[in-house]
């Protein structure tokens, strides 16, 4: 494995794991921003899906025979961020898009460093 497979595991792993994780425990904050947002009705799901794009995208990393499962997880997570920019935009957050344009970036990322391995 690369080095920027292995970068952009990590950022995926920690963006996307504390992300699904903020959703699935239930923080202020992020129901604050569910109900703002207007995705509270399907924050949970969200939240799931958040969490096992980061156990496919691990998965992809580490096992060679299991390289299709990370890049799926990284397509899942690229549209993921592109809903997640829609919902910001929907709303006027002009800045709050930043952070779903650099993780979208780690996954395009990801996949072009896990086919090159």
């Amino acid at each position: 494995m690369t080095a920027l497979v292995w970068i952009t595991t990590g950022l995926l792993v920690l963006s996307m794991g504390g992300i699904g994780g903020m959703k699935l425990v239930g923080n202020a904050a992020g129901i604050e921003q569910a109900v703002r947002l207007g995705y509270d009705k399907i924050r949970i799901p969200i939240g799931i899906a958040e969490v096992a794009a980061v156990a496919g995208v691990l998965a992809g990393a580490i096992a060679a025979d299991f390289e299709w499962l990370g890049i799926a997880a990284a397509v899942g997570v690229i549209l993921m961020m592109v809903g997640a920019a829609g919902f910001h935009v929907r709303a006027g957050d002009r800045f709050e898009i930043v952070p779903s344009i650099v993780v979208g970036t780690a996954a395009v990322l990801y996949i072009i460093a896990i086919n090159a391995s």
